[in-house]
C-alpha cells in the first residue's frame, strides 16, 4: 500500500508540540480516542519501549502492540512500529518550525504485507482503508494541536453559579 500522510499547522513552539505528541505515558489525555496505554517494558520511555494502545475505532475498542523505533527530540521525529494482520505498520511523526511560534506537525503511515496473503489484502482494501487511516491521523494531529494551544480542555473544572 502506498504511504499516506497528513500535516497540520500549529500555533505553538515545535519543541512543545513534539513533547506533547510523544508523551506516551499521558497520550490518552491528549487523544480521547486512546482509552488505555499499558507499558510492556520498564520505564523510562525510550527507543525499544513497547506498549499496548487501546483506542476506539468506529466506537469499538481496538488494541495493538506498538514499539518505539526512533525517538529523536533534537530532530523532533518519532517512529512507532506495529505488527498486525500479517503486516508491518510504521507511523512516523515529525514536527518542524515554520516561523516564530508556529510549527508543522506531520504523521505518515507506511504499511507492508509480510506475506502474499497480506500483500494481496492490502492491494484490494488499501484504497478504502487509506481514507479511514488518513482521517484518523488527521484527527490525532488536531487533538495534539488543540491540547497544545489550550483549545481542548478534556477535564474542565466544574463551575458553580
Amino acid at each position: 500500500m502506498k504511504p499516506m500522510g497528513v500535516s497540520i499547522l500549529i500555533q505553538a513552539d515545535p519543541d512543545e508540540v513534539y513533547r506533547v505528541a510523544t508523551d506516551y505515558e499521558h497520550i490518552e489525555q491528549v487523544i480521547p480516542e486512546i482509552t488505555e496505554i499499558e507499558f510492556l517494558t520498564e520505564k523510562p520511555v525510550q527507543v525499544g519501549t513497547r506498549f499496548r494502545e487501546t483506542r476506539l475505532v468506529s466506537k469499538k475498542p481496538h488494541t495493538e502492540e506498538l514499539s518505539i523505533a526512533e525517538l529523536d527530540p533534537s530532530e523532533r521525529r518519532a517512529v512507532l512500529n506495529c505488527e498486525s494482520m500479517g503486516s508491518e505498520f510504521q507511523l512516523v511523526l515529525s514536527v518542524a518550525p515554520v516561523d516564530e511560534g508556529h510549527s508543522e506537525a506531520s504523521m505518515s503511515m507506511h504499511v507492508k504485507g509480510k506475506n502474499l496473503l497480506a500483500s494481496t489484502m492490502w492491494f484490494f482494501i488499501g484504497p478504502m482503508t487509506r481514507t479511514m487511516m488518513s482521517k484518523a491521523l488527521q484527527k490525532d494531529l488536531e487533538h495534539i494541536r488543540d491540547y497544545v494551544t489550550g483549545v481542548a480542555c478534556l477535564d474542565p473544572s466544574p463551575t458553580t453559579d
